[in-house]
């Protein structure tokens, strides 16, 4: 069994989480100050589980691409924990969900996750739209992390 599945993780984690280390010896050099204190756990979580958003990128469609009359557009989100964080788009700010190819996530040497998605538009429906907004969310999570293209921004 691996013991960076993230799953494996999240499920030993509390039970850490409820475990004590015994800490001998004085600060002061008098008196002891011994006693029972929290064990330090280094990782992407937080002790009290909330996770760690992902940092999203979103680049616009090639030149060339566009000239042909496609427009595919990247999102990748990266240093997010856990690995449960799902990625949409919304085109001038309606969800889309057709033309969408996502990536499984992948778990990075720092104990941080990254995925991606593309989304495929007709280069008409690009140019026409206000904005493009790549969105990161999770359950629970009150508000979703945003980066938004604007056509009109774009240099083609």
């Amino acid at each position: 069994m691996d013991l960076l599945d993230p799953h494996l993780v999240q499920q030993i984690l509390p039970l850490l989480l409820l475990c004590r280390a015994w800490s001998g010896g004085s600060a002061n050099g008098g008196a002891s100050d011994a006693g029972w204190r929290g064990i330090s756990l280094k990782g992407p979580w937080s002790l009290i589980g909330e996770p760690v958003q992902p940092t999203l990128s979103v680049l616009p469609p090639s030149r060339v691409e566009l000239e042909q009359g496609s427009a595919t557009l990247l999102c990748v989100a990266s240093g997010g924990f856990p690995s449960d964080w799902k990625l949409g788009w919304k085109v001038g700010g309606s969800s889309r969900s057709g033309g969408v190819s996502d990536s499984l996530g992948v778990l990075g040497k720092d104990g941080h996750y990254s995925w991606s998605s593309t989304l495929t538009l007709p280069a008409d429906q690009w140019r026409k739209a206000g904005s493009v907004s790549c969105e990161a969310s999770k359950n629970g999570q009150t508000q979703p992390v945003t980066q938004t293209l604007n056509p009109g921004e774009c240099s083609e």
